[in-house]
């Protein structure tokens, strides 16, 4: 791998790292946590179910989103990332790596929230992308 191969995967790791920090910092309740943890592999799932069953699929994406929106508004009192944060792809991915820690967590036996959450980020002033 030459040098400009590894100066572009570092900053994509960098940049993936920042994105779930972010991301870690607007789901920092329990009950936000919790809705993802169910709200996320359902609407994961809905993808494979188009092919075999639309209705299905349908269901599955509404009632994740629901649960998403649910999590966001009513415990965490904010938007969801995939909102404000909607052009970095990272993002779909920083939520499937958060849901698979959380469950992880569960399966450990340890507490789903850390007695020192992750501190809160802001956005840009733009509403896109993150602040410093």
């Amino acid at each position: 791998m030459d040098e400009m191969q590894q100066d572009t995967q570092k900053s994509s790791q960098q940049e993936y790292a920042e994105t779930l920090e972010y991301y870690k910092s607007q789901h920092r309740t329990l009950g936000c946590k919790v809705t993802h943890m169910i709200g996320v592999p359902m609407i994961a799932l809905s993808v494979p179910m188009l092919l075999i069953s639309p209705r299905r699929a349908a269901n599955l994406l509404a009632g994740g989103w629901a649960l998403q929106f649910l999590g966001h508004y009513v415990f965490e009192k904010n938007s969801p990332v995939v909102l404000t944060d909607y052009r970095n792809p990272m993002v779909i991915l920083a939520a499937l790596d958060y849901v698979a820690e959380g469950w992880g967590r569960l399966f450990k036996g340890l507490p789903l929230i850390e007695s020192k959450g992750p501190e809160l980020i802001t956005m840009k002033p733009d509403g896109n992308g993150k602040g410093t």
